[in-house]
């Protein structure tokens, strides 16, 4: 069994772009299935079908914040799905941020390194650039 990966996103960019990327998160969505907001569903409405990224997770809490931020929520096991936030920022040519922490081995990480979406209350971040 997989230690789960809680972690935040914070996508912005273009008004366009933005309620494109949560039309789709928001047309799998639902807060009574595990099935409509497993993150495949998401790939699977992006992605070729010959494409793999790894999105072993769900998501959840999928919230415009106003119309150039779109935010949400992920459990994943063990680490944040880098991968595929990675190509979805380069499809809908967005910037991405997130926190995510794993506690049971220790793992918090961010991309946020001058606290723009993300205040912390850890005392011990590990800060990662993933790029």
């Amino acid at each position: 069994m997989a230690n789960y990966c809680i972690t935040n996103y914070v996508f912005t960019g273009s008004k366009e772009e933005i309620a494109e990327l949560y039309s789709i998160f928001n047309k799998k969505y639902s807060d009574d299935s595990n099935e409509n907001n497993w993150l495949g569903n998401i790939v699977a409405e992006i992605l070729d079908p010959n494409y793999t990224l790894y999105h072993r997770g769900w998501f959840w809490n999928v919230k415009l914040e106003d119309e150039n931020t779109l935010s949400f929520e992920t459990e994943t096991a063990w680490h944040p799905c880098y991968q595929l936030f990675d190509f979805i920022s380069k499809r809908y040519f967005l910037s991405y941020y997130f926190k995510g922490y794993e506690p049971n081995c220790g793992v918090y990480v961010t991309n946020d390194v001058n606290k723009k979406y993300f205040k912390y209350a850890n005392k011990i971040l590990l800060i990662c650039f993933i790029r």
